[in-house]
Order: structure tokens, then C-alpha cells, then sequence
């Protein structure tokens, strides 16, 4: 019986650690459809991550608007290890960039104690 017990909350104890990804927010309200992310929070501290894949043909495009309330954000577009796009967000941010198409992105949100809101918009044009 106590192995089992044992077993039991061993499993349990990598459950949650499997779980805790270090990124924090309240009130979270978010969408992710292909082509389109966006979300609206509070409190975000940590990172996240948006894959963004531009496949078929003609010329890929992201078009981005983000606006902060308080604390610190930052946003990264990058490609494998290329950065192309790093800003930090002081209030508003937005663009639209030419990207290759045939290529994968991941958009990052960095942040700590930060409130604001997210459009993002992506595809092949």
C-alpha cells in the first residue's frame, strides 16, 4: 500500500510540473484561428509564443498592432534563429511586414506585470 501511495504522488508531483509553463496572465481573453491571433490580458508575466506558417505561393505578410497598458512588453518576430522584428511597447505598436513566403515565424510576447491587448494578423497575399 504505501508503494502505491508513493507512486501515486510521485505521478502526481510530474503532473504538475508538467503543466506550470511559466507564463502567468489574468483575464485572459484570446482568439487563434489561421491567419489571425489576438488576445487581451492582464498581468502577463513570462513568455508567449505564436507560430505563424506562410505556406503556398506569392509574398507572406504579417500585419501587427499591439498596445500596452501598464508594466513591460516586448514583442519579437523571428525565423529559426533570425530576430526580424524586436520592439519594445511603450504604448502602441504597429506595422506590416513583407516576409518570404514557404517559411515559419513565431511572434513572442514578452512581458512582466503587463496589461494591453493583441492583433495580429498573417497569410499569403
Amino acid at each position: 500500500m504505501k508503494k502505491i501511495s508513493i507512486c501515486i504522488v510521485f505521478v502526481f508531483c510530474l503532473s504538475a510540473c508538467n503543466r506550470y509553463t511559466g507564463v502567468t496572465a489574468n483575464a485572459w481573453q484570446g482568439a487563434d484561428t489561421p491567419g489571425h491571433h489576438s488576445a487581451g490580458f492582464t498581468n502577463l508575466t513570462g513568455k508567449q509564443k505564436f507560430r505563424m506558417d506562410l505556406k503556398g505561393e506569392g509574398r507572406g505578410y504579417v500585419a501587427y498592432n499591439v498596445e500596452k497598458g501598464s508594466g513591460y512588453l516586448k514583442m519579437l518576430v523571428s525565423s529559426g534563429n533570425k530576430v526580424l522584428v524586436e520592439e519594445q511597447v511603450d504604448q502602441r505598436v504597429s506595422n506590416e511586414l513583407a516576409l518570404p513566403s514557404n517559411q515559419s515565424y513565431t511572434v513572442t510576447f514578452s512581458g512582466n506585470n503587463a496589461s494591453g491587448r493583441f492583433d495580429i494578423q498573417y497569410g499569403i497575399k
